[in-house]
């Protein structure tokens, strides 16, 4: 079932050993038996060498697992040498099922046994696990195993089967371990691919043809709009996110770019350019060249001719981020938030110019939430706006309408908790969308600076995009604090009527709460890290000065908010430095007390087309960062004159509702234009593909294979994009 685009262009690798002298050059092809041993290693060498990008993934990979020592290592039972094991792999062999492939040696008994299945269905017999079970229910413990062809001086993958790790481990006495079994690892050579190796092809090539729409023969399509993107290396977040922006007409009438206006006026160089860049994607995506019909037997599929690989894309857009700008995977939904504020610094200075006179892009799916404030007390309301790209829905268990059966199930099944289980176990959550927005505009009762009793809060939306972003947040972190998925049905319709959910602002009858007055600028509060929050993240395994910074940052109010900041944070370049309270809030303090600009980040700023008074007026807004002062300065261009006002005046320096930067607005029925679907554990691993309605038709993005989708995943998707009913052509230029 599904569909399987098979590369049909077969590749031949042929070596040979070039030998130059004062006669001219040699080719030896090889093999060559009759080169002298030393030789033929070094070659060898050299061929099976890995290249540094393919060398950083898999580093990449294995930093992200924070492998730690097995607790059964120091005092580990091991039996007799009854044998050793033969350093050759053509002597290796499963002694359960005779697989010869994927396998673990059990460090305790000697035993091989083949490895389990890998996540896509592909892997060994089960033979070592199996094992390993048999042994438990005999009364021995032992959990440790080594992936055989994997072993080097430098270590080997090892893996822990006992029930409270179940996991990738390090094991410190490895060496003394395996020539228990006589094996010598420093004179061992890898001869099989490790786990981190095995989970970035699979990223690469991984068929989602098993996982989704397994049971349909799809049938695969290449024409305009329906054109592949290779995947670099974890980069199916980007592709999915790019296919579905692609295929919006306002996007691909501003980007296709037939007569290469926008590649040839980029000053900087294509390379530099994001409007450029983004040109070259989107032409290449939604116009013939990369589209010839494909036949029934096709000849080219697998022609780098016919590649896309938007690796200068990739690394512009990224560039800067400390995750965008990585090898690792990513989530979709912010990656799109970042692509759109990317493209707003890009297209704002070049409207009326490279651009036509317009909005910018992110202007289509630019929208207002509406929170409602009131005084529990005094029943009088305060209303305030928020801009957002992306409706975030938050999607809990206690809404699903099964719930009694899931949970009945769950109870029945916890003494078996401990027993492998695949994600098919048991009921799957039933959420409706009405319970999830039920929640979103729930009232939930928060604090407010001038309400002693408290107040409540309730969310509306003040305004309704052309094009609605929803992301269904099934993502959460669990009791052990590890990022983890919850696996349910949320049915999404075709046809979405969202009016009831409309904000109105002040009703008549309602009393306005008196504005929150603004105290004048003091110096900023040193804030110190409370020592028994610290202690508890560093016993999760974090870093001190890291954990000092996140209670600092969150003002210690409790261990999930400084965990969510840890874990936003880690990659964070002085995540691990010394950190001193008192010097981490010296930048604010500078600021309230009126600091000098630093003329350099006045100098960027101005660069970029903004005075110099409104480039210092938004570092002051942004703690002196010029970074977020340049994002400050894009979101409230057309608001800068009356923030100059306000600001020379001493009123507040905060941006004014309405006026010529108003959102796009109109009714409220939108219907399903495409979907980005998730899977894997949490956003930040797996895979992600797209799903598109083109002209009624729709299509099926993963990768670089596409094929006309016969069902769409409507109730397990990530990422939804709503088009609004009543839209006509022309939104940008509004």
């Amino acid at each position: 079932g599904g569909f399987d685009i098979s590369s049909k262009a077969e590749v031949v690798k042929t070596h040979f050993l070039v030998v130059k002298d004062d006669a001219g050059l040699l080719e030896i092809a090889l093999p060559e038996p009759d080169l002298p041993e030393i030789v033929s290693q070094t070659i060898q060498g050299i061929i099976s060498h890995e290249g540094s990008y393919k060398q950083d993934e898999v580093a990449t990979w294995i930093a992200d697992q924070d492998l730690r020592p097995s607790k059964y290592a120091d005092a580990l039972v091991q039996l007799p040498p009854n044998r050793k094991i033969s350093p050759n792999p053509k002597d290796w062999k499963c002694e359960k099922y005779g697989a010869t492939e994927n396998l673990w040696l059990n460090l305790s008994d000697g035993f091989i046994g083949g490895g389990r299945k890998f996540w896509d269905g592909t892997g060994g017999s089960n033979g070592a696990l199996e094992h390993y079970e048999d042994e438990k229910a005999k009364g021995n413990e032992f959990p440790l195993v080594v992936k055989l062809g994997t072993i080097t001086p430098s270590g080997a993958d090892v893996y822990s089967y006992a029930n409270d790790e179940n996991d990738m481990v390090l094991d410190p006495k490895l060496a003394e371990h395996l020539a228990h079994w006589g094996i010598d690892v420093m004179q061992m050579e890898k001869s099989d691919k490790t786990l981190a190796e095995m989970e970035v092809d699979l990223n690469k090539n991984h068929s989602w043809s098993k996982i989704l729409e397994a049971d349909k023969e799809l049938k695969a399509v290449r024409e305009p709009g329906a054109v592949g993107l290779v995947n670099l290396g974890n980069s199916c977040y980007m592709n999915s996110a790019l296919q579905l922006l692609a295929s919006i007409p306002e996007f691909e009438g501003r980007y296709q770019d037939p007569e290469a206006k926008l590649r040839i006026s980029a000053s900087s160089g294509v390379v530099e350019d994001v409007l450029a860049q983004t040109a070259k994607v989107t032409s290449a995506l939604t116009t013939g060249r990369y589209a010839p019909p494909l036949e029934e037997k096709p000849d080219d599929l697998g022609d780098p001719a016919l590649e896309i690989r938007p690796q200068a894309f990739r690394s512009l857009i990224g560039r800067g981020h400390p995750e965008f700008s990585s090898n690792r995977q990513q989530d979709a939904a912010e990656y799109m938030v970042h692509l759109l504020e990317k493209l707003d610094r890009a297209e704002r200075p070049a409207l009326g110019s490279r651009l036509p006179a317009g909005r910018p892009t992110s202007d289509l799916f630019l929208f207002e939430t509406e929170d409602r404030l009131e005084d529990v007390a005094t029943k009088k309301v305060a209303y305030n706006k928020q801009k957002n790209s992306v409706l975030g829905l938050q999607v809990v268990l206690e809404d699903a309408s099964n719930l009694e059966e899931v949970l009945a199930f769950r109870s029945a099944a916890e003494p078996d908790a401990k027993k492998p289980k695949t994600d098919g176990d048991g009921p799957t959550p039933l959420i409706p969308l009405d319970n999830v927005l039920k929640r979103f505009a729930a009232p939930a009762d928060v604090s407010r600076r001038g309400s002693p009793d408290g107040a409540t809060k309730t969310t509306k939306l003040a305004s309704m995009p052309p094009y609605l972003l929803v992301a269904l947040q099934r993502y959460y972190v669990d009791d052990k604090w590890i990022p983890a998925k919850l696996e349910c049905s949320v049915p999404m319709p075709d046809t979405l009527d969202l009016n009831h959910l409309r904000g109105r602002g002040l009703q008549e009858g309602e009393q306005e709460l008196p504005k929150e007055e603004e105290s004048a600028p003091a110096a900023a509060e040193v804030v110190l890290p409370d020592e028994e929050l610290v202690a508890q993240l560093i016993s999760m395994g974090f870093n001190e000065n890291g954990c000092k910074r996140a209670c600092v940052a969150v003002k210690n109010s409790g261990a999930e908010a400084a965990m969510e900041w840890v874990i936003q944070h880690m990659e964070d370049a002085d995540f691990a430095s010394p950190f001193d309270p008192t010097a981490a809030a010296a930048p604010a303090a500078a600021a309230a007390a009126g600091a000098q600009h630093d003329p350099e980040a006045v100098m960027t700023l101005s660069s970029l087309g903004f005075s110099e008074p409104q480039a210092k007026l938004a570092l002051d807004n942004t703690g002196g960062n010029a970074e977020r002062a340049a994002d400050w300065l894009f979101s409230h261009m057309d608001e800068l004159d009356g923030l100059l006002a306000a600001a020379a005046s001493g009123g507040a320096a905060a941006p004014a509702a309405g006026g010529a930067s108003a959102v796009l607005d109109g009714d409220g029925t939108y219907t399903l234009h495409g979907i980005v679907s998730h899977l894997g554990k949490h956003t930040g691993c797996g895979h992600y593909v797209a799903h598109v309605n083109r002209n009624g038709k729709w299509y099926f993005y993963n990768d670089e294979k596409v094929a006309l989708s016969e069902a769409p995943p409507l109730d397990v998707g990530y990422v939804y994009c709503y088009r609004r009913s009543d839209l006509q052509p022309g939104a940008l230029s509004q």
